[in-house]
C-alpha cells in the first residue's frame, strides 16, 4: 500500500481485510497491554468481544478491560492537527 496523505476513515471491507493480520500479530506478540486510540479501534474491539457500541465514545475512555489475557485501555482519538 502506498503512503496516502489523505486522512480518511477506512471502509468496512478494508477493516475486515486487515483484521486477520492484526489478530495474528496480537496472538504472536502476546502483549500484556493494548492501547486503543479512538472510535474505530474501540468499535473493532467491541466487535471482537461481541459487545455493541453504544455510540457514546466517552463511556469507553480510560476504561480498562481484559481481552485474551491482555489489559486493554481506551483513549480518545488522536488528531493529525494536534501535534
Amino acid at each position: 500500500m502506498l503512503f496516502n496523505e489523505e486522512n480518511r476513515v477506512p471502509n468496512s471491507k478494508e477493516i475486515e481485510n486487515r483484521r486477520p493480520f492484526l489478530q495474528r500479530q496480537i496472538q504472536y506478540l502476546s502483549p500484556k497491554v493494548i492501547v486503543l486510540l479512538g472510535k474505530l479501534t474501540i468499535e473493532a474491539l467491541l466487535g471482537l468481544t461481541r459487545q455493541k457500541y453504544s455510540g457514546d465514545l466517552n463511556q469507553y475512555i480510560r476504561r480498562k478491560e481484559s481481552w485474551n489475557g491482555a489489559t486493554v485501555i481506551c483513549f480518545p482519538p488522536t488528531s493529525g492537527t494536534s501535534r
